[in-house]
């Protein structure tokens, strides 16, 4: 694939309107930083984290109000949408 077509694809993503779905991956002090960075930006949402430690992945849910806890790495990396735009625009 040319090199343009790539560069097309990076440009449209980056120009559209649409919510970005973000899966953490880990739920320690850094997580808590790069969380407040996701949700500053008005197209960043964190729709699921993953720690295998129950009371810190809980206490990074209910701070950023994260729907989905996942127990395993597996199960985070099995979602769909993560990493690319949501398909339906914010209202």
């Amino acid at each position: 694939m040319p090199d343009s077509y790539l560069l097309a694809d990076q440009y449209s993503f980056a120009m559209s309107n649409n919510p970005i779905s973000f899966g953490f991956l880990g739920a320690g002090a850094i997580s808590h930083w790069a969380a407040q960075s996701v949700q500053s930006h008005p197209l960043g949402r964190i729709v699921a984290a993953q720690d295998i430690h129950a009371g810190r992945l809980g206490e990074l849910c209910a701070v950023f109000q994260i729907p989905k806890a996942c127990t395993t790495a597996e199960e985070l990396l099995s979602l769909t949408g993560l990493g690319q735009p949501s398909t339906q625009p914010d209202k």
